[in-house]
């Protein structure tokens, strides 16, 4: 995603790893920043906290990045 300056027509390969520990009542509330989700307001989580996921996008080339 760092790579990614504007957005294209090209799809995006995802890979659901794990279910979500949440729920299916929970009505998310969802921050994005660069890579990571915050989930806002999520049951058992203490105010003023998020959990936060990490996104790993797989590149189908390897780019050396000086």
């Amino acid at each position: 995603m760092g790579l990614l300056k504007a957005a294209n027509g090209t799809a995006l390969e995802w890979v659901d790893v794990e279910k979500a520990p949440y729920s299916s009542d929970y009505d998310p509330v969802m921050a994005l920043a660069q890579n990571h989700i915050f989930f806002l307001n999520v049951p058992g989580v203490p105010a003023g906290s998020a959990d936060i996921y990490v996104i790993h996008c797989k590149p189908k080339h390897k780019h050396m990045l000086w």
